[in-house]
């Protein structure tokens, strides 16, 4: 590609000047909901001829605002060398109506994201394997395959394009089901950031875009917290209850039908 974003300066009209700053991870309220409202913060290849079809390189460190059509948008912190991830979000409970702020770190060498709680200086160690046995509960069999497809033209720039499909089938109290689930992500193949995804209709934009690790300390641990780990056996245990008496309920309905 002609424009090499280490050395191009990025351009940005007066009304997006206030975005050109480096995304702040200790404020909550001041990212806009509309993603197109925010430039992208990397240079467009809109005076670039299509180029050939090229894997990504591996995701560089880098923060920006994850701005999405479900759920609160975030600010996401990013940092190669670890891989490690943090995020911090705002949004209102709708079960409360409060203000709730989330923050996150993901760390992949042990398998698992913390979720940082300030109000009672608490972090709480969600294991990977956990979250991962409760979205599995009821599968009995899973697929996906990928297609990778032509660079496509998406956020003002070229991007490799893949596309997933995950056919699951799962036995829930009415019977065996099965279900296929898209999701197209379009990733810049010169940063290895995913600038676009749709998921289901669900679409998820990364705007203002700043490559480095500007707020390293983001991806240690405060002082001072206490630990904890989040048990989600318990809730294993209440879903598989909770089911097995709609499965109950549902063949006794179905004998009374028969009858």
């Amino acid at each position: 590609m002609k424009k090499s974003i280490l050395i191009a300066a990025v351009l940005l009209p007066i009304g997006f000047a206030a975005f050109a700053q480096v995304p702040d991870p200790y404020t909550y309220n001041d990212i806009p909901d509309i993603a197109l409202d925010v430039p992208l913060g990397l240079p467009a290849h809109d005076e670039d001829r299509q180029p050939g079809f090229q894997k990504p390189r591996p995701q560089v460190s880098f923060c920006a605002y994850r701005i999405s059509s479900h759920g609160f948008p975030s600010k996401v912190f990013y940092n190669a060398a670890n891989r490690r991830q943090y995020s911090v979000s705002s949004g209102i409970n709708p079960a409360t109506g409060e203000i709730q702020v989330i923050k996150t770190l993901s760390i992949p060498d042990s398998l698992a994201i913390y979720r940082i709680d300030d109000a009672t200086r608490t972090i709480t160690k969600i294991p990977g394997e956990g979250m991962q046995a409760l979205n599995n509960m009821d599968v009995k069999s899973k697929s996906e395959q990928m297609t990778e497809e032509e660079m496509a033209y998406a956020c003002d720039r070229w991007c490799y394009m893949k596309t997933i499909v995950t056919t699951e089938t799962f036995e829930g109290p009415y019977g065996s089901q099965t279900d296929e689930h898209y999701r197209s992500s379009y990733i810049d193949p010169e940063t290895g950031i995913t600038l676009f995804e749709d998921a289901d209709g669900i679409v998820t934009y990364m705007r203002n875009i700043h490559l480095g690790v500007p707020h390293p300390e983001v991806f240690d641990f405060p002082a001072g917290y206490r630990f904890v780990v989040q048990d989600l056996s318990s809730g294993l245990d209440a879903y598989k209850k909770f089911e097995e008496q709609m499965k109950a309920r549902y063949q006794q309905l179905e004998r009374l039908k028969n009858r």
